[in-house]
């Protein structure tokens, strides 16, 4: 009888190491760059750096990636066969409230959706054309329906003031743009640029 138990013992005690090893192989993160092509690679880790060391999963017919040791609260989900288009879904430290949601198809092109106060509500969106050095990115900073911000090509940053764009320039700490050869001192009010003491 005894050697029954001990046998039954060693038995169980061997599946559940089988068990656990083969829990952590399926659930070890994984460096999940390797599996994009080297297009997609340079851009995908630019905006998610985490994905080298990610774990992942399916559900249907969506692929599903979190960051591994690390306290960010995002999510990728993407469809299995194409890839395109990756949403990204990032949430507050805490995880109550949904920060973010990304959507970026396979031109690179991404839209991402902002709740900036946490009330559950879309506050501001912005557009890029592309993740190249020669792309643009847009900002509708109230979700009244115009651009508020423009970057790009490069690190040029341009606002948009009745309609029109201008660059801004900081300097001494403050922002201005250029009106007809006069440095004009501006400031954001709820997302909008405005010019600054004008009556």
């Amino acid at each position: 009888m005894k050697k029954i138990i001990v046998s039954f013992l060693a038995g169980f005690i061997s599946c559940l190491m089988i068990l656990s090893f083969f829990s952590y192989m399926k659930n070890r993160p994984v460096d999940f760059t390797k599996k994009l092509s080297t297009e997609s690679e340079e851009m995908i880790v630019g905006v998610f750096p985490w994905i080298k060391l990610a774990r992942g999963g399916e559900i249907g017919p969506l692929s599903v990636l979190i960051p591994y040791g690390t306290k960010k609260e995002e999510a990728l989900v993407y469809l299995k066969k194409g890839s395109f288009p990756k949403i990204l879904f990032r949430s507050s430290n805490t995880g109550d409230n949904l920060e973010s949601i990304m959507v970026l198809d396979s031109k690179n092109r991404a839209i991402i959706v902002n709740d900036n106060d946490g009330d559950r509500i879309f506050d501001s969106y912005q557009f890029s054309n592309n993740a190249s050095v020669d792309s643009y990115y847009f900002s509708d900073n109230n979700l009244d329906g115009n651009y508020d911000t423009r970057q790009g090509p490069g690190l040029n940053f341009y606002i948009n003031i009745d309609g029109k764009w201008h660059s801004l320039i900081r300097k001494n700490g403050k922002k201005y743009i250029e009106i007809s050869g006069v440095n004009m001192e501006v400031d954001q009010e709820k997302g909008v640029w405005l010019l600054k003491n004008v009556n």
